[in-house]
């Protein structure tokens, strides 16, 4: 029961009574949600940010930590199992570009190593804020767009991450320069990546004045095996999909739910993410091409060493190990 047009005592609009907006900062909140801790850590970035934020912000960027909380993440850790291993800090004076290889079917490791806090990254890289980029496509697929946008997840494009790299310190973007391509090219055994010609991260990384980061997950090509198709008819629906949607269709085979030769579920084979030494960049308004060919001799030289450094401990063919670069 409200107030009437001309009468004050009922009605169904509502009372003239003031009402007073009060912002809530983050201390508060700490106040009151003690049990998302790590939530507020990511809120509290922003405070260190050269603006001020308002209340719509806050509440956002607490939402999508408190989504990477959730604890269905802790039984996907133990599903595999999952492990993040830090190679050098990551100052939290600087913004970051985390390029991240193999894509395989599912990028499953980086994203619930680096996007959740599975693994205790918050605590790894303290006060970062780790944002992830993916095909517009996938925003276009019903409750898909909802679920990514929940994790904080935008479209890969120049502009999106120049935003994201500009808009305060302490930002980190993950990107996968081999994308869908590399998707197909997951096998189990070998490690396929795509970055001879994959410069455009390397382009805004200058731009921005970001810092290098190689991550490389040992075992996410193993936990699916793949097939091309070999029909012309199939691969020429193929090619018109890819055209239309920038993505591609395979035939993928994991395991089931009660047998393990055949199912839809990914292989229960070990995952181990390292996220390498950063390597710091100048910021350049319009770096020239062989400036962005010199960083990027840089990064593939990192991105070679880190897994030659690594795979005997968090491979499983160890020595036997295969990096092939497309």
């Amino acid at each position: 029961m409200g107030r009437g047009f001309f009468q004050h005592t009922y009605g169904i609009l509502p009372h003239r009574r003031p009402i007073t907006t009060v912002e809530i900062r983050s201390i508060l909140l700490a106040q009151w949600t003690s049990n998302y801790q790590w939530a507020l850590k990511n809120v509290k970035v922003l405070q260190a940010s050269s603006y001020e934020p308002d209340c719509i912000t806050l509440f956002v960027n607490f939402a999508i930590s408190s989504v990477k909380c959730l604890s269905i993440f802790n039984s996907i850790r133990r599903y595999f199992p999952l492990r993040l291993i830090k190679v050098a800090n990551l100052p939290s004076d600087k913004n970051y570009i985390l390029a991240c290889f193999p894509h395989a079917v599912l990028p499953i490791g980086c994203f619930a190593n680096l996007c959740t806090n599975t693994n205790s990254v918050a605590e790894l890289f303290p006060d970062i804020d780790i944002r992830t980029v993916t095909l517009s496509s996938m925003f276009h697929f019903p409750l898909t767009r909802e679920l990514l946008m929940a994790f904080g997840l935008c479209t890969a494009n120049k502009k999106n991450i120049l935003h994201l790299l500009n808009s305060s310190p302490s930002k980190a973007v993950m990107v996968f320069p081999g994308g869908i391509k590399e998707y197909r090219l997951s096998h189990p055994g070998k490690v396929y990546t795509i970055v001879k010609n994959r410069k455009g991260f390397i382009r805004v990384a200058l731009e921005s004045g970001s810092s290098l980061v190689p991550v490389f997950s040992f075992g996410e090509q193993n936990t699916f095996d793949t097939q091309e198709f070999k029909s012309p008819i199939l691969i020429g629906l193929n090619k018109l999909f890819y055209k239309c949607t920038r993505g591609t269709i395979i035939l993928v085979m994991g395991r089931g739910f009660f047998r393990h030769n055949y199912g839809i579920l990914p292989h229960r084979r070990p995952i181990t993410t390292v996220v390498g030494k950063p390597i710091d960049v100048p910021k350049v308004e319009n770096p020239p091409a062989e400036l962005v060919d010199e960083y990027h001799e840089r990064f593939f030289n990192a991105l070679i060493d880190l897994f030659k450094e690594y795979k005997y401990k968090y491979d499983e063919a160890g020595d036997e190990a295969q990096l092939v670069m497309v």
